[in-house]
């Protein structure tokens, strides 16, 4: 299925209700993918290009900041009046798949409808072709690296998208989700005037059951009192139609609550099971007077049925590698090989996935250069669990404790990822660094860090025997909220501990607060928080 389950859509983001979800709780799918970017604000990508083909090595994701998030819940609950806020929660995707396309390097004829959609239409044309698929991380932000090998004619599409012409060259996330809508019905009320209706009691015992109830004077007369004829069964279809004529003539009260866009057979199917249990019910009580000879004090029946419905729609989110530079912008990304890179057979199965190589070397061997990756700081305090480096093909890892270098051959001017696990969360941080003339060496923003240090010297100095210090890190954005209690005594040396926080940010991004506890009265300095100056 390709239409989106019944939802409101704002600046691109589609939100949606979902049985899963507590009330006041809805599903959103981001809009269009993103370039994911380095601490300069520079998209993730580049172009090694030759006087035959070229390289484009690309870094994505897709997802939602969360300050769009915040508003983007204020708007929802503008166009749903019936709830007084809004939670958002990121659909549940599942195999999600992003590939790299060629474009015609013209628009749509029709211009009437959205951009995304010309998007979407522009890939049906014969001339479009996918030059590589790969899979994308399975949680959000969704980041995907792609390094596809381009023919000529794909170079020049390449370097037209990096100098902001549209239509081009376009990124594709096609992904599914799932649906669940729910109908939940209820019938109840008091049946007492149905149960005389359909019992068959006789005359003299009704007569007995009058004198305590007098009947509870439904408007019949004493002459008009009559045996009921034993000609119609008692059945649990005659009852069906006395609960529907009961819920025509609104004795009963009929409740109705959905969950998404329940299809009419699921609201039917429910509908049709909370009246037979409390026809069910009622048929219960008819029989139970019958045998008793004598009509209740009371009756009430109560019928309650839920349906729900698991729908998997088949999307896709299309961006233009175009609207990511204006013009010319781009072009700084954009190097010159010192040797020929060979052009794919766009023929070769082995070309169908992107983060598969080629088969072909795209660039000579004796062309490569080595260099080694190192941390540029002592990293055993910082809280990483794995880090992986790429460089073209290359791979390779740095692991703790005490991360030792390594080292990468790869074509002259390929950028180095950096793929990181930190300890205690499950969320990981990816970044590209640009090409090097020399080695790489790590700093902590690198990885998404920033060393926060706690100097007290000065309280040391005033004699205090001990001191201790709380301090929390909130972040702003998609940093990780810290806490930590560093202490200090006469033991120590020196009164300056190092504090890593993860920010997956190049600055702070948010704050930090903190509080002393001197431990003596005598001591009256505070100690220094030292942070990196916000970029």
């Amino acid at each position: 299925m390709t239409e989106l389950p019944k939802g409101v859509e704002i600046d691109g983001i589609y939100c949606y209700e979902d049985a899963r979800l507590p009330s006041g709780a809805l599903y959103y799918i981001p809009g269009k993918p993103q370039a994911e970017r380095a601490s300069s604000g520079r998209p993730l990508l580049s172009l090694l290009t030759s006087s035959l083909g070229a390289i484009l090595q690309l870094q994505t994701r897709w997802d939602v900041g969360n300050d769009v998030l915040t508003e983007l819940a204020r708007k929802v609950a503008d166009h749903i009046p019936e709830f007084d806020a809004v939670e958002l929660r990121l659909a549940q995707t599942t195999n999600p798949q992003v590939s790299l396309i060629v474009g015609t390097g013209r628009a749509p004829e029709d211009d009437t409808r959205s951009q995304q959609c010309l998007e979407a239409d522009s890939m049906d044309s014969e001339e479009q072709q996918i030059l590589g698929t790969t899979k994308s991380s399975g949680i959000s932000p969704y980041t995907t690296i792609l390094n596809v090998p381009l023919t000529a004619a794909e170079k020049v599409k390449a370097v037209a998208a990096l100098n902001g012409n549209k239509h081009n060259l376009l990124c594709k996330y096609a992904f599914s989700v799932s649906a669940v809508t729910s109908i939940a019905v209820t019938v109840e009320g008091d049946v007492l005037k149905d149960v005389e209706e359909l019992a068959y009691i006789e005359k003299e015992e009704r007569e007995k059951s009058s004198s305590i109830r007098d009947w509870f004077n439904w408007g019949e007369k004493e002459e008009e009192k009559k045996e009921k004829p034993d000609s119609k069964p008692l059945t649990l279809a005659r009852c069906v139609a006395q609960i529907k004529q009961a819920l025509t003539e609104e004795r009963l009260v009929y409740n109705q609550i959905a969950h998404g866009d329940a299809p009419d057979e699921l609201r039917a199917e429910a509908n049709a099971e909370a009246i037979n249990l409390a026809a069910t019910k009622l048929l219960e009580i008819v029989r139970s007077a019958e045998a008793q000879a004598s009509l209740p004090d009371e009756a009430a029946v109560l019928g309650t049925a839920k349906r729900t419905e698991t729908t998997t729609f088949d999307l896709e989110r299309i961006t233009d590698i175009g609207s990511w530079f204006s013009k010319d912008t781009g072009a700084d990304l954009i190097r010159v090989s010192p040797g020929v890179i060979d052009e794919p057979d766009r023929g070769d199965a082995s070309y169908a996935n992107a983060s598969k190589p080629s088969g072909n070397e795209p660039i000579k061997e004796e062309e490569e250069t080595e260099k080694v990756v190192q941390l540029g700081f002592e990293g055993k305090e910082a809280p990483i669990s794995m880090i992986k480096v790429t460089c073209g093909q290359k791979t390779s890892r740095l692991r703790p404790p005490r991360f030792r270098p390594v080292t990468l051959s790869a074509p002259a001017g390929t950028p180095l990822q950096i793929d990181i696990r930190y300890k205690g969360t499950s969320k990981p941080f990816t970044t590209q660094l640009e090409p090097e003339d020399g080695d790489w060496a790590i700093s902590p923003e690198d990885l998404g860090l920033v060393k926060v240090v706690i100097d007290a010297s000065a309280v040391k100095e005033q004699k205090a025997k001990r001191a201790q210090i709380s301090l929390e890190y909130q972040p702003d954005a998609d940093g990780v909220k810290d806490r930590t209690r560093i202490s200090f005594s006469q033991r120590d040396d020196e009164w300056i501990v190092p504090w890593y926080v993860i920010t997956r940010s190049p600055t702070l991004a948010g704050i930090i607060e903190w509080k002393l506890d001197r431990g003596d009265p005598v001591a009256t300095n505070d100690p220094l928080i030292i942070v990196p100056p916000q970029e």
